[in-house]
């Protein structure tokens, strides 16, 4: 029963990883989210309430969608091996936060380049931030889809935070963690783009 369970989690992100399908992202963050968050709650200093856990998982797994990549998935042949890549996404996901934080009084700039880069940013320092995000906007298709990515990728914002800013533009908070994986598909199977991330070293 146990190796069944294996088997059936491990198939689930070999058809979110390797055929980048948003559905089979969906079912992951349904099962494992909950797992992600009672990491983040023992991870180092407690955060301060059960939604900044949430928040933290929430970016973490952002963060494992964009890094695991097609090309990348032999590095992972057990399931063991990929939740322990989530594992570590929420550890660093949490530390980022913990670094903004120290880093309140800086550049948002000086942010992203020094501290700690996620796969996305360090792309962005490498190849020039103009170039990747002309290219990134040029893909969005309305204001909803430019916002989630401004708002996730440049503030860091979950999507709960980003629902909470624009109750106007998106009905529930299940509407972001739609848009962005809608977003996030695209820019992964565009060919500039994923070239860019090779690139990148994510």
């Amino acid at each position: 029963m146990l190796h069944e369970r294996e088997d059936a989690g491990y198939e689930l992100f070999r058809h979110a990883i390797l055929e980048r399908d948003p559905e089979a992202w969906a079912a992951i963050h349904r099962r494992y989210h909950p797992l992600m968050v009672s990491w983040a709650w023992r991870c180092g200093a407690r955060p301060r309430s059960a939604d900044e856990c949430a928040d933290i998982a929430d970016q973490a797994l952002a963060r494992a969608w964009v890094a695991l990549t097609p090309d990348r998935f032999a590095d992972f042949p057990t399931l063991r091996r990929l939740l322990g890549y989530l594992r570590a996404c929420v550890a660093t996901t949490k530390l980022d936060g913990f670094r903004l934080q120290l880093a309140e009084g800086a550049a948002l700039t000086d942010q992203i380049v020094d501290h700690a880069p996620t796969p996305e940013q360090a792309a962005l320092a490498k190849i020039g931030r103009l170039k990747l995000w002309q290219l990134a906007l040029s893909l969005t298709s309305g204001r909803a889809e430019r916002v989630v990515l401004i708002e996730s990728f440049i503030y860091a914002r979950p999507p709960r935070a980003i629902r909470a800013r624009y109750p106007r533009l998106f009905a529930d908070t299940s509407a972001v963690y739609a848009i962005k994986r809608n977003l996030l598909d695209r820019l992964g199977r565009n060919p500039d783009m994923r070239q860019l991330y090779g690139d990148g070293g994510a």
